[in-house]
């Protein structure tokens, strides 16, 4: 988390009015000026596990807030690198 980050938000949802913008995310501070960012996807669309494909898929979001929160961010070591899951489109019971 940038030094720079003075806004009044711990937790940031980024998610867009759809049929448009099926996808969002969450930003959150976890602790000491470190972020948790979490990007979500829907139909086939889900986040890359790469680097550069995490920092394009936040710049596709409604909005370029999370994007230009991000982009420039360090990460915090080499475990922290994109992970996937993905879960069921609907679940029953029963």
């Amino acid at each position: 988390m940038p030094e720079t980050y003075d806004e009044p938000e711990r937790l940031l949802v980024f998610i867009g009015p759809p049929p448009d913008f099926p996808d969002g995310a969450i930003l959150e501070i976890i602790e000491e000026r470190t972020w948790h960012v979490t990007l979500m996807g829907r139909f086939g669309n889900y986040p890359p596990h790469d680097a550069v494909g995490f920092l394009a898929f936040a710049k596709a979001l409604h909005t370029p807030k999370l994007h230009n929160l991000i982009k420039d961010a360090e990460r915090c070591g080499h475990h922290c690198l994109p992970v996937s899951h993905q879960s069921a489109a609907s679940l029953r019971n029963g």
